[in-house]
C-alpha cells in the first residue's frame, strides 16, 4: 500500500517537471498575492465599467447588462460582489486590475 502512494506522488511530480523551478514558484506567487477588492458593490462595478467605455443596456432583476463593441457583460447588482465573480467580470471585459481600480476611484 505504501509503494502505491509513492508511485502516485512520483507521477504527480513528473507532471510538473517540464516547468523549471523559478518559473513554477513565480506562477504560484502570482496566484497567491493578487488581491481583489472584497467590498465592491455591483453598482460601483457598473459605474467603473461605464467610465471605461461600456454602455448600460438594461437591468433585469438583480443583474445589469453592459456592452462595449462585441463584449457583453452581466454584473450582479448585489451589495458585495465575491472576488471570484469580480475576477470573471474583469476577464470577460478584457480589463486588467489596475485599469479597474483607477476607474473605481
Amino acid at each position: 500500500m505504501q509503494s502505491g502512494a509513492t508511485l502516485t506522488r512520483r507521477s504527480y511530480q513528473r507532471r510538473f517537471d517540464f516547468i523549471s523551478s523559478p518559473i513554477r514558484s513565480l506562477l504560484i506567487c502570482e496566484r497567491r498575492f493578487v488581491k481583489l477588492p472584497r467590498d465592491v458593490s455591483g453598482d460601483q462595478i457598473v459605474k467603473a465599467l461605464q467610465r471605461l467605455g461600456f454602455d448600460f443596456v438594461r437591468q433585469r432583476g438583480s443583474h445589469a447588462r453592459l456592452v462595449r463593441g462585441d463584449r457583453h457583460i452581466t454584473v450582479p447588482a448585489h451589495s458585495a460582489v465575491a472576488p471570484g465573480t469580480l475576477r470573471n467580470i474583469l476577464r470577460q471585459a478584457g480589463i486588467d486590475l489596475d485599469e479597474f481600480l483607477t476607474a473605481l476611484r
